[in-house]
Order: structure tokens, then C-alpha cells, then sequence
């Protein structure tokens, strides 16, 4: 949608990424992701939704970890 703008920033040690539209009744619609960093080898990100005036909803988690495979060089 060519309103949509969106903003990166960071706010302790978390990475937030979040990107506002309008539906086409207007109403804006804001979707964020949060990301942290939890070592060299794990982070998490959660996804949130919030419409218009509402509650900011978390819609989403992800944990992930590194795996190291047999073939990966130290």
C-alpha cells in the first residue's frame, strides 16, 4: 500500500521494526516485531498487532538457535 511508512529503532536491547497503514475504511493499522538478542547463538521475536485505538495484541513468538551442522567449519 503506498501509505504504509515505517520506523526501525531500538529501545534497550531490543530492535523494533514497525510498520503503520490505513485499511480502506481509514482506520491505521500498526504491525511491530520486536527482536532481541539473547546470545551469539539464540534470539527471539515477537509480533504485534494493534488497530486503530485498540490494544496492542501479540500475535506471534519465535525462538531461534543456532545449529550447528557436521559440515559447518569451526
Amino acid at each position: 500500500m503506498p501509505d504504509n511508512g515505517g520506523e526501525i529503532r531500538f529501545e534497550g536491547d531490543e530492535m523494533i521494526v514497525e510498520v503503520v497503514s490505513s485499511r480502506p475504511d481509514g482506520t491505521k493499522v500498526s504491525f511491530s516485531d520486536r527482536i532481541r538478542v539473547v546470545s551469539k547463538d539464540e534470539m527471539e521475536l515477537a509480533s504485534f498487532l494493534r488497530v486503530g485505538s485498540g490494544a496492542t495484541e501479540r500475535i506471534g513468538f519465535l525462538k531461534c538457535k543456532r545449529i550447528l551442522s557436521a559440515n559447518a567449519a569451526p
